[in-house]
């Protein structure tokens, strides 16, 4: 099998190049809504630069700083009419998950919103995805953060649009997979400290120590 069906073709270009060896091909053309504001007009992909402060619980992690990002997102995403049963969160720590329901689902109006954790999304599909990766610390430490499994799961959520959550330089420090997407998402100027703002790029010699 080697044809997508489910995702904008730019959303694919990354897990393509390092999950299948550029060997699968999109069939079908799927657009983002016309007004959401991507720092790439025809590339429905942020990655958002937030170094937050990662804590720990019964084993878990969670890093609240993401929380309000993901909130912050959520809302822009609904001012931009998307409707809430068509954005997905996904976060790799079930700790960081418990926070985002205590974040939204406290509120009756955000009770269609999906929350999960990456094996809770296996084999669904959303307009929207935003990932929270939680681990943010000067030693580029990721735990299971560096399954690859995992990581190709919450990037082949989206059909239009992804924002990712996370701390570059935290998760290209060690981490040759997630050294690879901040990198790719470096060099297509989609890295970013302020949400949708284009003049908040950021550069590679930001992120990595040489």
């Amino acid at each position: 099998l080697n044809e997508q069906y489910r995702m904008n073709e730019k959303l694919y270009e990354f897990p393509n190049k390092a999950f299948y060896d550029n060997k699968m091909i999109t069939k079908v053309k799927i657009l983002p809504e016309d007004n959401i504001p991507w720092i790439k007009k025809d590339y429905p992909l942020i990655f958002y630069n937030v170094q937050g402060n990662e804590e720990i619980e019964s084993k878990s992690k969670y890093n609240n700083d993401e929380v309000l990002s993901v909130y912050k997102c959520v809302n822009i995403l609904m001012e931009k009419k998307v409707e809430l049963k068509n954005i997905g969160v996904i976060t790799f720590y079930s700790a960081q998950k418990q926070r985002l329901y205590d974040k939204f689902y406290t509120k009756e109006k955000y009770q269609e919103l999906k929350i999960d954790t990456v094996d809770g999304f296996q084999g669904m599909e959303m307009d929207y995805i935003i990932i929270s990766t939680v681990r943010s610390n000067p030693d580029g430490e990721l735990g299971f953060l560096k399954s690859e499994k995992r990581l190709n799961v919450s990037l082949t959520r989206a059909k239009k649009g992804l924002i990712i959550i996370g701390d570059p330089k935290c998760l290209a420090k060690n981490c040759g997979i997630f050294r690879d997407l901040v990198l790719f998402c470096c060099s297509k100027g989609l890295l970013v400290k302020q949400l949708f703002n284009n003049d908040s790029i950021m550069k590679i010699d930001e992120i990595l120590e040489y």
